[in-house]
């Protein structure tokens, strides 16, 4: 089993969004959810891909003691529950359009441990066409998908459970 250090989330906001979404999104991962705030007013204004860091020395996202993979310490044990996006509507503007995400989890070397993205929402026509709406009248949140080649960890076994007398 190999502990999560750090997590960078990538996520394109189409140009369609609202001028400056005032929803709040949030990453589902681990068993918990992270705020995706940087100090820049612009990580929802489409067009725009912004890179989020959660833990370790490059976190970038506001609040990073709170908002910290290792705080409770999350690992590769909990890397089988869901990864998702979710959008908190609030404001004057609370839809969001989301084009396409990826998200890595690095382990203690900073070598990446699996990969999660979007793959219904790949699309390499101009016009890009694939994106989903997120709001309140159409939905909150999209699951991302765990890359196919993502490696996966060889855990380290579990001590054996001591036998009552």
């Amino acid at each position: 089993m190999y502990s999560i250090t750090s997590i960078k989330a990538e996520v394109y906001t189409a140009a369609e969004s609202a001028p400056t979404t005032t929803s709040l999104v949030f990453l589902g991962f681990g068993g918990r959810e992270f705020r995706l705030d940087t100090a820049s007013d612009g990580d929802f204004t489409g067009p725009v891909n912004t890179v989020f860091i959660l833990g370790g020395p490059g976190a970038n996202v506001l609040n990073p003691q709170r908002n910290d993979p290792t705080r409770p310490q999350i690992t590769t044990r909990d890397l089988e529950r869901p990864v998702y996006l979710r959008l908190g509507p609030a404001g004057a503007a609370p839809e969001w359009v989301l084009e396409y995400a990826k998200v890595t989890a690095y382990g203690p070397s900073n070598e990446p441990l699996a990969t999660w993205n979007t793959p219904a929402l790949r699309d390499n026509t101009e016009p890009k066409t694939r994106k989903i709406w997120l709001g309140d009248p159409y939905g909150l949140i999209y699951y991302l998908t765990r890359d196919a080649g993502s490696p996966t960890p060889t855990p380290t076994p579990e001590p054996p459970e001591p036998q009552s007398a």
